[in-house]
């Protein structure tokens, strides 16, 4: 009995030592099958191909969005302080509009509404990657915060057809997508605003690195295969067309909430050019922390946009505007 004890000991240690390694050895598979993307926004759902993992409505992503971008598809509200309709602003696609209740410096107080998302439909996937299809619609609305009356100001509509792919350390999403934007009817009918035509098709690419360390980089560019703003440029006498935009960003995020902690530490930086601003570039930021609860995630952050409006009917006229964000996600 004592020499069966005196082997049996030797012969449980490997056994221990394989159950304390297992952990470790599925953590490396799992990043082998693309698994360990441990940067992705904080809060959002970790990737789960794996040899095979083609599948109808996938519940995570492969790409991004880029968190900084003002009119990417999301459930987020601001309130911003802003200088869009100030009267010395240079000559845009209209006259600056004369509406009632500026602050001193021309300044006003705004609301900022962006309602929509993007859904997966299928993924195809391997140990290495994948490939998935899905819709992507939004909108983005503004108005006046400092009125009794709350004039709605303009909104942006976004509907188009996402691919998004990841392989190794690259990540991207191509869009073949419609944009339109009108102008409020309270706007309209008080100030005596024209409404400008803007709305295009096209098509647009954004690759970056898939994020395994806390900073990411991305850029990309639009092409429009049909602009309805060609003719408004056209009508004010510019010189330019509207065929191409460009975009780039960086972001860092700091720890991640559903891997040890609730809170995470973010900075993003996004900017934007297009022809028919005559290449002049849209600056948006957004700094701030991330949360998660009870499988629901969020980030309350300050916004600055600078450049351009990102708004379409006023995509001639410069602006400057800051305030606090609060988002909300899956």
């Amino acid at each position: 009995m004592a020499c069966a004890a005196a082997f049996s000991t030797p012969l449980a240690a490997p056994a221990a030592g394989q159950a304390a390694l297992a952990p470790v050895e599925r953590a490396e598979a799992a990043e082998e099958a693309g698994e360990a993307d441990d940067r992705r926004h904080p809060g959002e759902r970790l990737p789960d191909l794996a040899p095979g993992a083609s599948r109808w409505f996938p519940d995570t992503r492969l790409f991004r969005s880029p968190r900084a971008a003002p009119l990417e598809p999301g459930l987020r509200g601001s309130a911003l302080s802003t200088d869009l309709f100030r009267g010395d602003a240079p000559p845009g696609e209209r006259p600056p509009p004369p509406v009632s209740g500026l602050r001193p410096g021309g300044t006003d107080f705004q609301g900022v509404v962006s309602l929509g998302d993007s859904y997966a439909v299928r993924r195809f996937g391997n140990g290495r990657g994948g490939a998935q299809v899905g819709v992507l619609v939004g909108v983005t609305a503004r108005f006046r915060l400092a009125t009794s009356a709350n004039e709605y100001v303009a909104s942006d509509w976004i509907v188009g057809l996402p691919v998004e792919f990841a392989r190794g350390p690259v990540a991207g999403r191509a869009v073949l997508f419609h944009r339109s934007a009108h102008l409020g009817d309270e706007i309209m009918e008080q100030a005596g605003v024209r409404r400008v035509g803007f709305g295009h098709e096209g098509v647009t690419l954004l690759v970056g690195n898939a994020g395994r360390g806390p900073l990411r980089a991305y850029a990309g560019g639009t092409r429009l295969l049909r602009s309805e703003t060609s003719g408004t440029l056209e009508d004010l006498g510019r010189a330019w067309d509207d065929a191409w935009e460009l975009q780039g960003g960086l972001e860092f995020a700091r720890g991640v909430p559903d891997q040890g902690s609730r809170l995470a530490g973010f900075w993003a930086l996004d900017v934007q050019t297009a022809e028919r601003t005559d290449w002049q570039p849209q600056w948006a930021a957004v700094a701030g922390v991330a949360f998660r609860a009870r499988q629901r995630s969020g980030q309350v952050a300050l916004r600055l946009l600078h450049g351009p409006s990102m708004h379409g009917e006023f995509f001639l006229t410069p602006e400057t505007a800051w305030g606090i964000e609060l988002s909300l996600g899956r």
